[in-house]
């Protein structure tokens, strides 16, 4: 019993010291969404959707997007 209360202390003395991010995480993501359409990625995913609305995607292309959970 002594071992587990001194771990949920040194629980409580992290967790107070712990660094509280959600200002620092929500710029983030927002710094994301900004720059997002200037990556390669962004290029490459937009062609991608074009090649899928014109019917136009090789298998392999529909295999990669149904494991990345998209449905074609």
């Amino acid at each position: 019993m002594q071992i587990e209360s001194a771990s949920s202390a040194n629980l409580r003395l992290l967790d107070a010291q712990l660094f509280k991010p959600q200002p620092v995480m929500e710029a983030l993501d927002r710094a994301m969404e900004v720059l997002f359409p200037y990556t390669d990625f962004h290029e490459a995913s937009f062609e991608m959707f074009l090649k899928y609305t014109d019917a136009k995607l090789t298998f392999e292309e529909e295999q990669m997007l149904k494991a990345l959970g998209v449905k074609c």
